[in-house]
Parts: C-alpha cells; structure tokens; sequence
C-alpha cells in the first residue's frame, strides 16, 4: 500500500526505494536493510553525499508518512509502547542523525541557522532514540554525540538519560511536525 504522498516524498521527490507495508505495518527490516546499505555504500565507503541525502530523506519521508497515518487511523492517538516500535523508533533516530550529518557535510558554507537546525536535530536524533543505557547503544549515541559537538564547537551534549518510550513517540511527533 503506497499513497500519493509516499510516492512523492518532502521536497516533491520521487520515492527510490519503496519500503513493503502489508497489514498496515510497515516492513522495519526491510527498511533496516536499506538504511544500512545507503550508510554503507553513501555514508562510510564513497562518501557521495548528494546520493546520501537523496536515499535517506526518502526513507525518512516513508517513515514519516507511515507514522501519521497510523495516527490518522487510530483518530489521531500517539502508538502505546511495544517493540515494533522500539524498533521504528531506533531506525527513525538513525535516519534522523544520518540525514543532519549528511547536510552537515553538503552543506559548505555553514551559517549560524544551519549549524541550529543540525544541532537540533541531532539532539532529536538522541531523545527518539530509546534505550539510550543499553551497551549497544553507546557506539550510536557517541557518534551523535561527537556530531553534535563538531557542529556547536563543543558548546552543546546529548542527553544520555533514557525516556519512556511512550516520551520517545511523542518527541518523534514533535519532530515530524518541524518538517513540513
């Protein structure tokens, strides 16, 4: 199932990469697979940042659409804690941070409003993240973290403490409406 504005993503792009979603629930590790093929092959290996950017706002986008309309379908309820979206949560907060680092790196000269929007949406990146106090997380939240730091001049830190899950959803919410 794929709306009109799935097919289009922010911006008017057309979709590269459809993300499956069958039963109203969108396929995460589908959508985990693409992720880290764009960070491996865009990210890490070529460092090709314009392709970065354009796979990774379309995954965000995907998530964004799906997420509002499961609002929609729940009239407008937030999702209760479980671990689908634990899991949609922690890739939400991937494409988050990937996509700041990426027009980070685009962009060439950074003004004072950039450097903002990319810190903040850095710092979002960390309070969507859930489970922030669990080991394996702490190589990501690090990343954030040194992210954040390069773009403030160190003036600026993630915050480590975890937030219910359900403040988590809340704050992907919050995010969400910055974009349109």
């Amino acid at each position: 199932m794929y709306t009109k504005r799935m097919l289009r993503g922010f911006g008017g792009m057309i979709v590269l990469m459809k993300i499956q979603v069958k039963n109203n629930i969108l396929n995460l590790a589908e959508l985990q697979e693409k992720l880290n093929r764009v960070v491996f092959d865009y990210v890490d290996t070529t460092q090709n940042w314009e392709k970065a950017q354009e796979n990774l706002q379309d995954l965000q986008s995907q998530m964004v659409v799906y997420f509002e309309q499961h609002i929609s379908r729940n009239e407008g309820a937030l999702p209760s804690g479980n671990s689908y979206w634990v899991l949609f949560l922690d890739l939400a907060s991937r494409l988050v941070y990937f996509n700041s680092l990426v027009k980070q790196n685009l962009v060439s000269d950074l003004d004072e409003a950039t450097r903002n929007e990319i810190a903040n949406a850095y710092e979002m990146a960390a309070n969507i993240f859930p489970y922030k106090q669990s080991e394996e997380n702490d190589e990501f939240l690090g990343e954030i973290e040194k992210s954040l730091r390069q773009i403030t001049n160190s003036t600026r830190s993630v915050d480590k403490s975890s937030y219910p899950l359900s403040q988590c959803i809340e704050n992907f919410h919050d995010y969400i409406k910055t974009l349109s």
